[in-house]
This record gives C-alpha cells, sequence and structure tokens, in this order.
C-alpha cells in the first residue's frame, strides 16, 4: 500500500519450473481456453457471493446470477490470464480480486478457491 487513506493495493506471485528455473504462466498450464477459464472463474465468484454471509449487507441476490452484468464484468476481469493475481495452493488456485470489485476497500483482495481438476490442471 502507498499515499491515501486507501492506498494502491498491489498483489503478485511468480510460478517458477524448479527443473530449469523458467518462468511460468498460467496460459502454459491451464487446460481450458480463456473464455472458459472466466466463466469457472464468474461461477465460482457467483456462488461465493451468493453463500457469503458477510456480503448479504452489500449485495442484492438477484444480481448474482449467470445473465447479469456483474457476472459479465467478473467474466470480463477473469479474461486476462497472466494478469490476474492469483496463488497456487496444495490443491487448486486462488483468483484474488482487488478492493472496491467485489467489496468494500476494508475487506482488502477477496480470494475465490478454484480446483486444478475444474480447469484440467496439472501441478508437477
Amino acid at each position: 500500500y502507498s499515499g491515501g487513506v486507501h492506498g494502491y493495493p498491489y498483489m503478485d506471485q511468480l510460478l517458477f519450473r524448479r527443473s530449469t528455473g523458467e518462468r511460468v504462466y498460467l496460459a502454459d498450464i491451464i487446460g481450458v481456453d480463456e473464455e472458459m477459464f472466466s466463466r469457472i472463474v464468474a461461477a465460482k465468484t457467483v456462488a461465493d457471493m451468493k453463500s457469503a454471509d458477510e456480503y448479504k449487507y452489500f449485495y442484492d441476490s438477484d444480481n448474482f446470477s449467470g445473465d447479469s452484468e456483474y457476472f459479465d464484468e467478473i467474466m470480463s476481469y477473469a479474461r486476462s490470464y497472466d494478469g490476474l493475481p492469483i496463488t497456487y495452493g496444495q490443491d487448486g488456485l486462488t483468483v484474488y480480486f482487488p478492493p472496491y470489485l467485489l467489496g468494500p476497500f476494508s475487506s482488502g483482495y477477496i480470494g475465490i478457491l478454484i480446483d486444478y481438476d475444474e480447469l484440467n490442471m496439472k501441478m508437477d
């Protein structure tokens, strides 16, 4: 964070192939195309936001459907494969949304976990 009351948050994680030391990008290891990836991220985000008690005061659940403008905005955000803040865990990757995109600044980055199997990814 730097400057101002809220500053400008930034998050990044780099992935490298252990055997060669070369950087690996999400597009190199993902088993679905960009469109399918963005649909999966949007669907998981909508499902998580509908079920999360902490967000019921911020959002009308009617906005969380597969044909809403909000769904389209999440898909648009998720289309930039390698520009997304993502962390790689044991069983899946977490896509992070910056403050204000899904919630108030006080919520910070909001992470949505997606299983590797859903993305046809094999992490080795």
